[in-house]
């Protein structure tokens, strides 16, 4: 039972986020587009420099030579994020397409989970998960065609994605109320 409360607690914690970030987006584009190369650049910089760290105190196996590679690699497309934003935004449509495709799998797998559950408006997670796949894969086709739209995009999905999620938590957690707090046992 503790472990349905940590997961209910997590996935609506994770939606509430989504929908900030998503009106973030939504709402002030040209502003999310340098904040999130900037944030990305600064993680991405201190991931490289304490792989490099890691591997200049201890390299005794062959594998700990990957770890330089990762950071320098972490390091060169950190500095790329930070002095070079519009140079990797072209590149982040594609990544963002992806995995845009790949949530929009999940949200048509969690579809027929619904559907296999008799929820009647199963469809429209399947419909959702549908069209947002469309979009993603027309992202990884044309990312520049996007522009300042992709964060708006972005932020979008980010918000349907959210409120989805909010509605399968919640449908969720009526069926295992109704099930006797057997669903998650069995699944």
């Amino acid at each position: 039972m503790e472990v349905l409360k940590n997961f209910k607690l997590n996935a609506i914690l994770t939606a509430v986020g989504e929908l900030i970030i998503g009106i973030f987006l939504v709402l002030n584009p040209a502003a999310s587009k340098s904040v999130i190369s900037k944030i990305v650049g600064v993680l991405l910089l201190i991931y490289g420099i304490l792989n490099i760290f890691t591997y200049l105190r201890n390299h005794e196996h062959f594998w700990d030579h990957a770890r330089l590679v990762w950071g320098i690699g972490a390091v060169i497309i950190a500095l790329l994020f930070l002095f070079s934003p519009n140079t990797i935004i072209r590149f982040i449509g594609s990544i963002l397409g992806i995995c845009i495709v790949l949530s929009a799998c999940s949200q048509i797998l969690r579809s027929l989970t619904l559907r296999a559950f008799k929820f009647s408006q199963w469809w429209t997670a399947l419909l959702i998960g549908v069209i947002f796949f469309l979009l993603g894969f027309s992202l990884i086709l044309f990312p520049r065609i996007y522009g300042n739209l992709l964060i708006q995009f972005i932020g979008a999905f980010l918000l349907i994605e959210a409120v989805s999620d909010l509605l399968t938590i919640f449908k969720i957690a009526k069926l295992d109320k109704i099930e006797g707090n057997n669903l998650f046992v069995r699944y």
